[in-house]
């Protein structure tokens, strides 16, 4: 983590590098003493390691709250940090418009699987009756007016089917086994 806080602030680290070489340039054509400039660089590096720390820890507690909300993302409505600057805030906003914009997404969705669901429903049930008036048509036409051997012959033969199909399956299955392992 410190490694990416020195990227982010490589600019500001490569400027005062760059300024102590010009305080160390201007002081060596005035030919004043070189521990002058050594003190001074000595005090601006402690005030820049104390505010190099203080800016690291603010990175770490910011980074760690990300994080937080990282893992709390299937939140509603979750709470961002304060934004620390413009760029910052316009990020923010940017985030929430996206926020909002996936959940009416995934509101349409539901909307549209309901009512897809809705439709199927009310399909299923419409075309039930044609169909059981069919079958008692047909069984009327045929003379066959007992019922329950009717639903014994149904499932009968729905039993012969379901093994069979379990036989070629099973079959099938075996053989594309030794196709892939081969």
């Amino acid at each position: 983590m410190l490694s990416s806080y020195l990227r982010r602030q490589y600019k500001l680290v490569l400027m005062l590098a760059l300024f102590a070489v010009v305080f160390a340039a201007v002081f060596s054509l005035y030919d004043l003493p070189a521990e002058a400039v050594g003190y001074a660089a000595v005090l601006c590096l402690a005030i820049g390691l104390v505010l190099f720390a203080a800016g690291y820890c603010r990175y770490v507690r910011r980074h760690r709250e990300l994080m937080r909300l990282l893992r709390n993302v299937q939140e509603a409505a979750f709470q961002l940090p304060p934004p620390s600057g413009a760029l910052e805030a316009d990020y923010q906003t940017l985030l929430r418009a996206v926020c909002a914009d996936r959940a009416g997404i995934a509101a349409a969705g539901e909307s549209a699987r309901q009512e897809m669901m809705d439709y199927y429903t009310l399909w299923a049930h419409q075309i039930k009756t044609p169909i059981s008036a069919m079958i008692t048509r047909l069984l009327v036409v045929f003379s066959l007016t007992n019922v329950k051997l009717f639903a014994l012959c149904t499932l009968g033969t729905l039993g012969c089917f379901g093994v069979l199909y379990a036989l070629v399956y099973w079959a099938t299955a075996r053989t594309y086994y030794k196709i892939v392992r081969a």
